[in-house]
């Protein structure tokens, strides 16, 4: 019995490192995309190309995790960068979506940082 407890504890710190470790990468993440902002209003598709990448790989590694508050963040992240490739206007609106969705992203971090 005593095994299995300590397994756990183990597997238990493995993952609060593992997750330690993802949290610093994603607010380096996060202001990669605060960064990217000017170019996504500019229209610039490859700084389009780079925000689906990372919210890809956010959502992906979050998933993992079994963090799915943030998952949901990214993925709704995602989904705007989809609604932009299937010829969504890029107006005011939808600018501040995507901000808002970068902003909730930071929120969440932040609140599992905190945890």
């Amino acid at each position: 019995m005593a095994d299995l407890r300590d397994r756990e504890t183990v597997e238990r710190e493995r993952h609060r490192i593992q997750v330690e470790e993802f949290l610093g990468d994603a607010r380096q993440d996060v202001a990669r995309l605060r960064g990217l902002v000017p170019e996504l209003e500019a229209g610039d598709l490859a700084t389009w190309a780079r925000l689906q990448t990372i919210a890809h790989n956010l959502a992906a590694r979050s998933q993992i995790l079994k963090l799915g508050i943030l998952n949901a963040c990214a993925r709704e992240l995602q989904q705007l960068v989809d609604e932009r490739q299937k010829g969504a206007a890029v107006d005011n609106f939808f600018l501040q979506c995507v901000n808002s969705a970068i902003e909730t992203l930071a929120l969440e971090i932040e609140a599992l940082k905190r945890a």
